[in-house]
């Protein structure tokens, strides 16, 4: 784990942010809802009470709650580093920040400004996992839905 950072290394991880965050918007799927600027819990709530309609078979339909880590000690940095849409220059420098121990966890956003890039990066790389199965993803819970037997 990191010590406390240097203002120039905060101001370092917040520029890599704004360059980072914009281009993957484009390619998160569209039920992820983790810690993004865009969207809120209210969004949540209207993709899950919408599949709880009579009109969708809402009351045959169960729901499970998918509980991820707070934190993630991952050890494959170059299959992470494929997920990344940046110029080599940054995945080189963000390759050596993962190496010397940044923790990716979920945090609020009261205490985003301790570790700017660790939720942008959980996002990165649980990009995708929402199309596996129908479900919502915020942070580190999933709800998942469909019709079990």
């Amino acid at each position: 784990m990191l010590d406390v950072s240097t203002i120039s290394d905060r101001v370092w991880q917040y520029l890599v942010k704004l360059v980072l965050e914009p281009a993957h918007e484009a390619t998160f799927h569209p039920r992820s809802f983790g810690f993004r600027n865009c969207f809120s819990v209210h969004d949540i709530q209207r993709i899950l009470f919408f599949n709880l309609k009579t009109s969708s078979y809402g009351i045959q339909k169960r729901f499970l709650i998918v509980n991820f880590f707070e934190s993630f000690s991952l050890k494959d940095f170059d299959s992470i580093m494929e997920k990344f849409l940046a110029p080599k220059e940054i995945k080189k420098s963000v390759f050596y920040l993962l190496k010397r121990g940044l923790q990716l966890v979920f945090l609020s956003d009261d205490l985003n400004w301790i570790n700017i890039l660790g939720s942008l990066f959980l996002n990165i790389i649980l990009n995708g996992i929402e199309s596996i199965h129908p479900c919502v993803r915020f942070g580190s819970r999933m709800v998942c839905w469909g019709i079990f037997l």
